[in-house]
């Protein structure tokens, strides 16, 4: 499993999702985890 990231002319940059995670079931831990990382990202970048 991984995660791309692209960057854009402008610098910015596309995050593309690995499927495992969007299309099927994942453990309550690892919801937990990939939620309140993604939260710390978009405080810490103010996304």
């Amino acid at each position: 499993m991984y995660i791309t990231l692209r960057r854009d002319e402008d610098g910015m940059a596309k995050l593309d999702i690995p499927r495992v995670l969007t299309e099927g079931k994942i453990p309550e831990n690892a919801k937990y985890e990939l939620e309140t990382h993604m939260a710390y990202i978009i405080k810490k970048y103010g996304l």
